[in-house]
């Protein structure tokens, strides 16, 4: 009885490992698939939106000058600040930023939906003043 134990604890293990390996084969096919795909972060961004929010061409339009400037300024901010706080603190006005312009872009009903898909469904203001 001794060793039964360790033997089926063995086993378990070897199975196990087998069996993960069969998943990365099926895996990899989707990681191919998904690196073949050659966009940037604001198209990837901008396209989602576009699926998601149901926009217009206008708004498409918009949306895609506001993603490209900032991811632009997002790499400018990354290379000038090298305190994590202070690149955090510039992040965050940025972000403020882009929901203000959102604003004058999104319908209400799109506003909503984008900050839910962002996992902020709970904000209420966009303003500064929301830190204090």
């Amino acid at each position: 009885m001794k060793y039964f134990i360790p033997f089926f604890i063995a086993f378990f293990l070897t199975a196990t490992a087998g069996q993960a390996q069969l998943l990365k084969q099926t895996e990899e096919k989707l990681d191919n698939m998904v690196l073949a795909v050659e966009l940037t972060g604001p198209e990837m961004l901008t396209l989602e939106m576009k699926q998601e929010l149901k926009l217009s061409e206008a708004q498409f339009a918009e949306i895609e000058l506001l993603n490209e400037q900032h991811y632009q300024h997002m790499s400018e901010v990354e290379a000038a600040f090298l305190d994590p706080l202070e690149r955090q603190k510039k992040y965050r006005e940025m972000s403020l930023q882009l929901d203000k312009a959102l604003t004058t872009i999104l319908s209400e009903q799109q506003l909503k939906h984008f900050l839910e898909l962002e996992g902020r469904q709970f904000v209420r203001y966009l303003s500064e003043a929301e830190e204090e």
